[in-house]
Formats: C-alpha cells, sequence, structure tokens
C-alpha cells in the first residue's frame, strides 16, 4: 500500500505540473521524484503507463493521460486514510494532492522508511468505508 501511495503522489505531481511555465523546473522535479522512488524501494510499484507519463517531457502530456491519471490524488487519500496518516475528504470534495502527499512523508526520509513503519487501520473501519463508498456510489 505505502508503494502504491508513493506511485500516486508521483503521478498526481506530474500531472499536476503539466501547465508549468518553466519546462526545465518540473523535468528536475520529475526526475527527483522518479529517482527518490528507485532509491527507496518503491518504484517497482510502477505499471508501464505509470512510469511513461512520469519520463513524459514537460508540456507534452496527452490529454487523454491527464485525463486518465486526474483521479491519483484521491487515491493517494484513501491509501493515507488506510494506514492512519490522514483524514478522507468529504465525499464530495477533491483530495487535497500536495496534503496528502505531505502527509504520507512524499519525498522525505520519513517517507523513505514508512514501508517498514506504516500500520492499517483496523478491518472494521477498512470496511465501513468500503459500505459508505458503495452507497455513495449508488446514489
Amino acid at each position: 500500500l505505502v508503494s502504491r501511495g508513493f506511485v500516486a503522489c508521483a503521478v498526481a505531481m506530474r500531472v499536476d505540473l503539466e501547465p508549468h511555465d518553466d519546462a526545465a523546473e518540473v523535468a528536475e522535479l520529475m526526475l527527483l521524484a522518479r529517482d527518490w522512488l528507485a532509491v527507496h524501494g518503491y518504484a517497482g510499484e510502477l505499471e508501464p503507463d505509470e512510469a511513461t507519463v512520469l519520463a513524459t517531457a514537460p508540456g507534452t502530456l496527452a490529454r487523454a493521460d491527464r485525463e486518465r491519471f486526474a483521479a491519483q490524488p484521491e487515491a493517494a487519500a484513501v491509501l493515507g486514510w488506510a494506514l492512519q496518516l490522514c483524514p478522507l475528504p468529504p465525499f464530495d470534495s477533491d483530495a487535497d494532492g500536495a496534503a496528502t502527499a505531505a502527509a504520507l512523508g512524499w519525498l522525505t526520509a520519513a517517507g523513505a522508511a514508512l514501508a517498514t513503519q506504516a500500520r492499517l487501520r483496523p478491518r472494521e473501519q477498512l470496511m465501513a468505508l468500503l459500505d459508505a463508498l458503495g452507497a455513495v456510489h449508488w446514489r
């Protein structure tokens, strides 16, 4: 779960930086993100299409990829919540990708160690969220 959370943070960051004016700065940030994932053993969780998005040159990310990966902050938020690191956003609000990344320890020493320290919420809480999400989905 920790690896998937950090992959979601990286992809969300890439999508969020697409309209940035300074392509060199975006390229530098994405290199930092890819290296951090690799150095700390999280890059193995990258799907091929996610790795491609992370390596895509700034300003050239396809609209289909931006749309496909737009929900990555929500994915990271749910994983962060399951790991007892951040609250869930309200069902009718978007997750704050930067706040979620900070709560997970994205690009920090604390995040690098998270895989050995993370603990899931109790099963009852996880199942209660599953029930709530099912109810919201059907409305």
